[in-house]
């Protein structure tokens, strides 16, 4: 087996020897590896590799002098080559220079159509506005696509500003009725009185206030006066 180990090891290094001096030379700037100049001439260290041989760890490359010059070691645990010079063991890269870049790849295929989202389509609404005794009445109702129901509804002048909004499942009553409170009294003197919006029928707003006078009053939006979405 020590036979064995040996002739493996020799025939490692003879041919580490033939592949990776080129490789070295190159690195080292000799000329002998094509058309450049010679080495001597700029300065750089030019040590023949003689032979080769691995170590386990770094720690274990032997002192760099006398004959070890010109020796090339592999160390097995980093994986990297280390050549003895006259100025000392120095790591050795067989990496060549970054080449150009390659061309663009060709487009991909169209993916597949994602799932339908989860959010709420607007399937169809309408927005009513209209201006009576010196008040504005506003009413909008939007309905989804599942039919559930969004509800907005205002009442403005130039001493008031209130408003109101409702969200009804399609299983509510108020999905039907579109039904939208707005507390305001329209008469003094301040009783809670309130208009409830309602699109069941007609679109109107009806006033309630059993003190009042105008209580059961009722604010008719007309078809000129709406507009559907």
């Amino acid at each position: 087996m020590a036979v064995k180990s040996e002739s493996h090891y020799c025939l490692w290094g003879k041919l580490m020897k033939n592949l990776v001096s080129c490789s070295i030379f190159c690195l080292l700037g000799l000329s002998a590896c094509g058309g450049g100049p010679d080495a001597s001439s700029v300065g750089v260290d030019t040590t023949e590799v003689t032979t080769s041989f691995s170590v386990a760890l770094k720690t274990d490359l032997p002192a760099c002098a006398g004959t070890k010059i010109g020796q090339l070691a592999y160390v097995e645990e980093s994986g990297e080559f280390w050549v003895c010079k006259t100025s000392g063991w120095q790591t050795v890269s067989l990496k060549g220079e970054k080449g150009d870049s390659g061309a663009a790849g060709a487009v991909g295929a169209t993916g597949a159509t994602g799932a339908a989202g989860s959010g709420l389509a607007i399937s169809s609404g309408f927005s009513c506005g209209r201006v009576s005794g010196g008040l504005y009445f506003g009413f909008k109702v939007t309905t989804f696509s599942g039919g559930d129901v969004w509800v907005e509804c205002e009442i403005g002048g130039s001493s008031v500003q209130a408003s109101s909004s409702s969200f009804f499942k399609s299983s509510q009553t108020g999905a039907q009725t579109g039904a939208c409170i707005v507390t305001y009294d329209s008469e003094s003197p301040s009783t809670s009185g309130y208009w409830t919006f309602r699109m069941d029928g007609t679109k109107r707003a009806t006033y309630t206030d059993s003190g009042s006078s105008i209580n059961g009053a009722v604010e008719t939006f007309a078809a000129g006066e709406c507009t559907t979405f």
